[in-house]
């Protein structure tokens, strides 16, 4: 994404992110949908997750920061009944740990239900921690 026509690109990138789920239920109708968005995925994960028309079940958001623009009412409708899980790499040189507790402080505040993960790593998929979120 560019700084030019932002609202934009965001407005594609939900509407494509809808017309796959849309295309993926119908070769599996009634299939949960869990979503993992890792660095800058994470911001468009959310923004999917508040303002796409896709009832995401489960919402991973690993190694990246909560966009600033979505806000506590939004988080609190659209991810009341969505499992959402913060993953964070204790060595990530990236993403600051601070990233983790500012995301989990704008969810509590809008009374969505998290968990918080760490693990011993830097800015990766960790393939321990994600087995374990496989089968939460």
């Amino acid at each position: 994404m560019t700084r030019e026509d932002r609202e934009h690109e965001i407005a594609d990138q939900i509407t494509y992110l809808d017309q796959l789920n849309d295309h993926l239920r119908s070769e599996n109708p009634g299939a949960a949908l869990g979503v993992l968005g890792f660095s800058q995925g994470v911001a468009t994960a959310c923004r999917w997750a508040v303002a796409g028309r896709t009832d995401i079940q489960r919402l991973v958001l690993w190694g990246g920061t909560f966009p600033p623009d979505i806000g506590t009412a939004t988080m609190a409708t659209r991810l009341s009944t969505c499992r959402v899980a913060l993953v964070h790499g204790d060595r990530d040189a990236i993403v600051p740990a601070s990233a983790g507790t500012q995301a989990a402080a704008r969810l509590r505040e809008a009374g969505v239900p998290f968990t918080l993960h760490t693990y011993a790593g830097g800015h990766d998929l960790d393939p321990i921690t994600l087995g374990r979120l496989l089968n939460d």
